[in-house]
Parts: structure tokens; C-alpha cells; sequence
């Protein structure tokens, strides 16, 4: 009994310490902007900032969001997001690499779960942290939502 319970401790600690994958990872194919939301002021020659209230929104290439990314405090920021100029089976395909385990849509957007993401937000209950948007050929995707005007 003993050894299981060792086997079984271990077996929790090898699942618990799986990396979710940086939310980049979903953009890096695409040529768009990607936005941090943040409490962070941050300002650099490949960063636009913006305040919006007590936030920043700070935007970059996606190209550039990895590095923009480390330059954050990852403890100050509350949502990611990137657009990016697509159509319907870029939507299919980005849904498929999150892995989503249940999803809400209507007309203008999808509102989803993925195991994959770290951020989440509960609407009715419910735990989402994928939101995607498209407006004829741009699309955004927000992790847990997007936080910003699309």
C-alpha cells in the first residue's frame, strides 16, 4: 500500500508540474499584433503602450511577443490577446491546437475552455478562458478574453 501511495504522489507531481503552453504558441504562424494586459507600465522601442484606467494594454508584432513577454511581470499581467488576418478554417484550426474541451458560440463570437491556457474568468457558472471574434476576414483571439475593442 505504501508503494502505491508513493507511485500515486509521484504520478500527481509529474502531472501538476506539465507547462501550460505560452499562450504565443497559438500566434506565432501568424503575421497580426498581440496585446498584454497588464498593470505593468512598460515602454520600449518595439512596444506601443496604452493606459486604460488602473491598466496598461501593451501591443507588439507577435513576432516580438515572446520577447516582450519575458520583459513582463508575469505576476501583473491579467489577459493576453492577438488579431490577425484570417478566415474560418484559421478559427477551426486554433481550435483544434487549444485542445478546447467545450465551447459557446452565436453569430460574432466563441466563448471557450481549453485546458491548455492558465488565465480564466466564470460566466454562468461556467469557466472560460478562450474568446474568438471574427469581423469578416480579421480575427481576435483573447486569452482568457478580449480585453480590448475588437
Amino acid at each position: 500500500m505504501k508503494r502505491f501511495f508513493v507511485f500515486f504522489i509521484v504520478i500527481i507531481a509529474m502531472v501538476c508540474s506539465i507547462p501550460l503552453l505560452d499562450c504565443y504558441s497559438f500566434a506565432e504562424k501568424y503575421k497580426g499584433t498581440y496585446y498584454f494586459y497588464t498593470t505593468q507600465n512598460y515602454n520600449s522601442a518595439i512596444t506601443k503602450t496604452l493606459q486604460n484606467g488602473n491598466g496598461y494594454v501593451i501591443s507588439c508584432d507577435i513576432n516580438k511577443s515572446k520577447i516582450v513577454k519575458k520583459l513582463l511581470n508575469s505576476s501583473m499581467l491579467f489577459g493576453e490577446s492577438f488579431c490577425f488576418c484570417g478566415d474560418d478554417k484559421d478559427v477551426i484550426k486554433l481550435l483544434q491546437k487549444l485542445d478546447i474541451t467545450y465551447k459557446t458560440k452565436n453569430d460574432l463570437d466563441i466563448v471557450a475552455y481549453s485546458p491548455k491556457i492558465n488565465y480564466s474568468l466564470t460566466l454562468n457558472n461556467k469557466i472560460y478562458n478562450v474568446q474568438i471574434s471574427k469581423n469578416n476576414d480579421i480575427i481576435n483571439v483573447g486569452f482568457p478574453a478580449i480585453l480590448g475593442s475588437f
